[in-house]
């Protein structure tokens, strides 16, 4: 090996080394220590756009941020990079300009970002379709109070929703309540129904209309257990993974005295917010506006069906643009639909310094803020007829 490929090399190390310290000290809630080694790894290796994406996400960019010339100065040299590669770098880039209220052009490099993404995979908005027609089908009023009390206990409490949605900040107001646990976005409840119904993909409609009673009183068990080994002295424990709405009837039959918070938002915002977003799973319905629209009515719906067989106090709709505008008020009736005191803590949720796996890790360890309110508006010229996709009821 040369000299010029051995300090290749060694750099790509350093670099790589630096990137890892920054995302653990992200997790951790370590800004400052996290933006710190992102740019070291960028000085080492210019190109590291991993670390120019994560980097972007913890800055408020203005028109003379040296890391903007930075990026900018990469766009007639991306395509020569592999793929993924170029998908971070559109990303960063997006954000970048957006800040600085290019909105046209921010708009132009999420698209670039969005339309490589979507194109390293396959996804089928209908097959979603069926599966929502077919537990709209089954799971009727009468079918959702038969077998009921499989499991009394309070303790689990689930944010269900889109992603970008609030439900980050909701899960944060929580955890800082002595008494609750939040376990991030587990997939627990939904792997032990796939074990039992050897289903995927949501489709555990047609095993739980002949399920056993004791194969579904299993499944509460075990839920159980393993909230009891991941918070074993909470009195409630969060879930805050979205999908989870495909579920919230399964749940009610399981616990019904668990508690479900609806996280809204204004449509528009939800379906820009997520593809201005590069998520670290498989979010696949996020990188088409039309497919995004689609996937929120889906919810949408879903959610409503829930509401209509489902008894009031079950599910409560916490809309974020009511969150952020009228915060005290909407903490406390949080807190108190989990049947909880009040506890002033919960006020100061960015001064919680769990560890938080999210795209929103950056923004919760913010005071409330409305910046994000009515963010689709940015870029209204440039969306076309996308936009009318996108007009989902709120």
């Amino acid at each position: 090996m040369n000299k010029a490929a051995l300090n290749k090399a060694i750099s790509a190390k350093l670099a790589a080394a630096q990137h890892k310290l920054g995302v653990i000290s992200l997790s951790k809630s370590d800004i400052t220590k996290a933006k710190a080694c992102f740019e070291a790894a960028i000085r080492v290796m210019p190109d590291h756009f991993s670390a120019h994406l994560e980097l972007s996400r913890l800055k408020q960019y203005t028109q003379t941020d040296p890391h903007l010339s930075v990026l900018e100065g990469f766009t007639d040299a991306i395509a020569d990079y592999p793929e993924s590669q170029q998908i971070e770098f559109w990303f960063a880039l997006g954000k970048a300009r957006e800040d600085c209220g290019e909105f046209d052009s921010a708009f132009s490099a999420y698209r670039h970002g969005n339309e490589l993404k979507r194109s390293s995979f396959e996804f089928d908005i209908q097959a979603r379709q069926q599966t929502v027609e077919a537990i709209t089908q089954q799971f009727s009023k009468a079918f959702a109070e038969q077998g009921l009390g499989y499991n009394e206990s309070p303790a689990p409490v689930f944010i269900v929703g889109m992603p970008r949605s609030g439900s980050t900040l909701i899960e944060q107001i929580l955890a800082s309540h002595s008494q609750v646990a939040a376990i991030g976005e587990s997939t627990e409840l939904q792997e032990i129904i796939s074990r039992h119904s050897e289903q995927a993909n949501n489709n555990y409609i047609h095993w739980l209309a002949t399920a056993p009673e004791q194969q579904i009183k299993n499944c509460a068990a075990e839920y159980l257990e393993f909230l009891n080994t991941k918070a074993p002295n909470a009195l409630r424990v969060v879930n805050k993974l979205p999908g989870n709405f495909y579920y919230v009837g399964l749940i009610y039959k399981l616990f019904p005295n668990a508690k479900v918070i609806y996280s809204t938002r204004e449509p528009l915002d939800i379906c820009i917010s997520n593809y201005a977003q590069l998520f670290a799973g498989n979010t696949h319905f996020a990188y088409d506006l039309k497919e995004l629209a689609q996937y929120c009515r889906l919810c949408e719906t879903l959610m409503s069906h829930w509401q209509r067989i489902l008894p009031e106090g079950f599910i409560l709709n916490l809309k974020y643009e009511n969150l952020v505008s009228d915060f005290e008020t909407h903490a406390k009736q949080l807190i108190d639909f989990c049947g909880l005191n009040w506890q002033p803590e919960c006020l100061n949720f960015h001064q919680n310094k769990r560890v938080i796996n999210t795209a929103s890790q950056a923004q919760v360890n913010r005071p409330v803020y409305t910046s994000s309110v009515n963010r689709w508006r940015r870029f209204e010229r440039v969306m076309g007829d996308v936009r009318g996709e996108m007009l989902v009821t709120s």
